[in-house]
């Protein structure tokens, strides 16, 4: 039973069940021209449907595709023409047998030699001929000729009260079995229930479980679990985990849901490929020992799924972003050079390229360290991999059953430089960073580099051009280069960009998610880990969004994160992450490829590119779902933006070189309106508010539209910049609250500067004074510690 009306994208109806095209031409008068491939059968583009032509059979071309029989050399074909009666009447005259009529496509089935066929074709009126192609039962859970067909097909739906449900066309090799403190035991009693057409957990002193037995397919990759979860009427910080073992004994945690970390209700996936040494394994749901609140409370799972992904380690992400057209078009980043400040990189030739072909260097900042150390945390081999891995990816629409392959790699083709700046713990510091963009400043030149991806975020503890940090990347931004930045996932408060996503001149990507429905918009929402502006000097940040969440990359299996999280990992090479780091390197592969096609363009042509054409998301009276500070421009569309001229849209009233230089500095349009809602003030004079442009009802709307044009078509409005005014950057008030916000040397706690009752409301939310004591706030060293972005739960 269907638990929520998200949907989930590897799930299908039964499909009907064909005996051969004739009877289905036949019985329903469809005609399904197919074609084979290793994968199965496949409809063709009408375009391109084997239809043999006169002037075809004239010049003597073979007719293509392999017959369903062949008597005295004759071949099976569906002959049309311009009604049934015509046809007839000259494969009559040929002596060619009439096998099926199929009056509703002007057709006959017939079988032909090849003398039939070409005396056939010099006759009038003009034939066309199709070559009988088999078609498979669909029911047959064996055949390879549905795309759609899953090779492992385990389901429980919990429509019976029964702990023996078996669901889909595999079988579970066990009952599901569950233990209770109170031993109360059974389908329809205690706290473990199938109720409402769900599996139902209600926390109880001294814990429960429930576990059932599963047979994987040994060997095969991209297995997959999913499941739909609700969490009712719980404790804050009530939790239940969701563990794996391959043993029976040594369970791996693959998930803990709960409020903080999974919202009130969604689904989930899981790689379980890596469980699939010894055939089996053992799936658990487990209430916590000492619960927040016994008896209080429900978590609901329902449609538990086991199945192989139909596809071929899908990554989607080139496809939700028009990258795919481009590739098509023999744009894939060729010429370009993107380096990557991170963790290091996985030796793996779908990065690399053979023999490291890709590799234009790489160098180790990390003080200490061998120079030549490979990335054993795996941040930074993800974000490569997002960037630039040429691994072509089987993807499969379960709605149409049309396989596609795709790169998985946003600019499959950009050559690297790879600049290890952050320890195994995803841990660095500002001087190792810094080093590490003096190094792709000093060298762009030489090798070639036009674009900078920078995954990762501090707390910002002055304004952006005090900031040592963002002083080298805007050095790096007035060098020519492409800086993109992720905007942090600290979460969707106002003001939560990091450092150096809070630079007003650099690409700052902010995170969405298609909701695991990669062929369906209509679900796609804003990631709530993606973090908001305004910046402290009321710059509209983040610039705009891109996917973010559960994004296929490679890692290696023994790496921080794919060891720390393994539900998450195939056991090999693949692993599926959420964040702002990975937006951001989708958008850093896309500046890739708007430069192979125009290496002249300069950061701010980029930048200009992107944001112009980005869609907005849209509510159903045309208001923005969300508001400029958490959206920006809208979500990545890098096809439009390769197909527009725009410029000068970027940055307008800025000035890079008297920023550095220190003789003039710049706040941003954002403001509060007379209701103390974050307003944006237009160059027009006008202010843009809630109500009026934007509705910020819920965290994030279930059901928003991508708007095909971007709402912002005469160039951002909001990304300007004036004078820093020493005065009154909000209007009626400054901004920052009496003493100082910041103790000597500390950085932020991991929670929000504003109450969490009044997000977006409150216009006093800063009071007078400074943010920041007179004395130097960087008087410890400039080896303040900073991270890669943290890990959050997938979205």
């Amino acid at each position: 039973m269907k638990l929520l009306l998200n949907k989930r994208h590897y799930f299908s109806g039964k499909r009907g069940v064909f005996t051969g095209v004739m009877a289905l031409i036949s019985g329903l008068g469809l005609l399904a021209v197919m074609q084979e491939n290793t994968k199965g059968l496949i409809p063709e583009k009408t375009a391109q449907a084997e239809s043999i032509q006169t002037s075809v059979v004239n010049q003597s071309k073979k007719v293509k595709g392999t017959p369903l029989s062949l008597v005295d050399n004759r071949q099976r074909f569906i002959v049309q023409g311009e009604n049934l009666s015509s046809v007839q009447t000259l494969l009559a005259k040929v002596d060619a047998p009439e096998l099926k009529a199929l009056a509703s496509i002007h057709a006959v089935g017939t079988e032909l030699t090849q003398q039939q066929q070409e005396t056939l074709a010099n006759m009038q009126p003009t034939l066309k001929f199709f070559p009988d192609r088999p078609l498979a039962l669909a029911a047959n859970p064996n055949s390879q000729a549905d795309p759609c067909q899953l090779q492992l097909d385990v389901l429980d739906q919990f429509e019976q009260v029964s702990f023996a449900n078996h669901d889909g066309a595999d079988r579970w090799s066990s009952k599901w079995w569950e233990w209770e403190a109170d031993y109360s035991y059974g389908a329809d009693d205690g706290h473990i229930q199938i109720n409402n057409g769900r599996l139902e957990l209600r926390p109880m002193s001294g814990g429960a479980w429930i576990s059932r037995q599963v047979i994987l397919p040994r060997g095969a990759e991209s297995l997959m679990l999913s499941l739909d979860y609700s969490l009712e009427g719980l404790a804050e910080g009530e939790e239940l985990k969701v563990l794996f073992s391959e043993d029976s004994v040594n369970f791996d945690e693959l998930d803990t849901l709960s409020h903080s970390s999974a919202g009130l209700s969604g689904s989930r996936s899981y790689h379980v490929s890596r469980y699939n040494k010894n055939s089996g394994g053992q799936l658990r749901f487990a209430l916590a020992a000492d619960p927040v609140a016994a008896d209080q409370g429900i978590f609901a799972i329902d449609n538990v799924h086991f199945y192989k992904d139909p596809g071929d380690m899908p990554a989607y992400v080139t496809a939700e972003t028009g990258a795919d057209l481009l590739h098509q078009q023999g744009v894939t980043g060729n010429g370009v050079t993107v380096a990557i400040v991170d963790t290091g990189m996985y030796n793996h030739e779908y990065i690399l390229g053979n023999n490291n072909s890709r590799v234009r260097a790489s160098v180790n900042m990390v003080t200490g360290e061998d120079p030549d150390k490979a990335d054993f945390h795996g941040h930074g081999s993800h974000i490569s991999s997002i960037i630039a891995s040429n691994y072509l990816a089987t993807e499969v629409d379960r709605s149409n059953c049309v396989i596609a392959q795709r790169h998985q790699g946003m600019a499959p083709d950009v050559d690297l430089v790879f600049v290890r700046a952050f320890n195994d713990q995803g841990q660095g510091s500002y001087m190792d960073v810094i080093a590490g963009i003096d190094y792709v400043i000093a060298n762009a030149k030489s090798q070639k580099i036009k674009v900078l991806n920078l995954s990762f975020g501090a707390q910002p503890r002055s304004h952006y051009w005090d900031d040592p940090l963002n002083q080298a990347v805007m050095k790096a931004w007035q060098a020519g280069i492409v800086v993109v930045t992720s905007a942090g996932n600290t979460g969707q408060a106002p003001g939560s960009i990091t450092v150096p996503g809070n630079v007003p001149y650099v690409i700052t990507v902010g995170a969405m998610t298609n909701a695991y429905t990669p062929f369906d918009t209509s679900d796609d929402h804003l990631a709530s880990f993606s973090a908001a502006g305004p910046t402290v000097e009321a710059f509209v940040k983040p610039d705009l969004i891109a996917p973010g969440g559960h994004l296929l990359g490679l890692a290696h299996s023994n790496s921080t994160f794919a060891t720390e999280h393994p539900g998450y990992s195939d056991g090999k090479k693949f692993f599926v992450m959420s964040g702002t780091s990975q937006a951001a390197a989708v958008v850093s592969g896309a500046a890739a490829l708007l430069l192979q096609g125009e290496p002249d363009l300069t950061p701010d042509d980029v930048k200009c590119r992107l944001m112009h054409s980005a869609q907005v998301a849209v509510d159903e009276n045309g208001l923005l779902s969300y508001s400029p500070f958490r959206q920006g421009a809208g979500k990545l569309n890098v096809y439009a933006a390769s197909q527009t001229d725009m410029s000068a849209c970027a940055n307008q009233g800025l000035d890079i070189e008297a920023d550095l230089n220190g003789t003039m500095h710049f706040q941003g349009p954002a403001t509060v309106d007379e209701n103390g809602r974050f307003a944006i003030l237009t160059p027009g004079g006008s202010i843009w508010n809630e109500g009026s442009m934007w509705n910020e009802g819920s965290m994030w709307n279930e059901g928003s539209l991508w708007n095909e044009g971007s709402m912002w078509n005469e160039g951002s409005m909001w990304n300007e910049g004036s004078m820093w005014n020493e005065g009154s950057m909000w209007n009626e008030g400054s901004m920052w609250n009496e003493g100082s916000m910041w103790n000597e040397g500390s950085m932020w706690n991991e929670g929000s500067m504003w109450n969490e009752g009044s997000m977006w409301n409150e216009g006093a939310i800063w009071n007078e004074s400074s943010l920041w004591n007179e004395g130097s706030l960087w008087n410890e060293s400039y080896s303040q510690s900073m991270g890669v972005n943290f890990w959050v739960d997938q979205q």
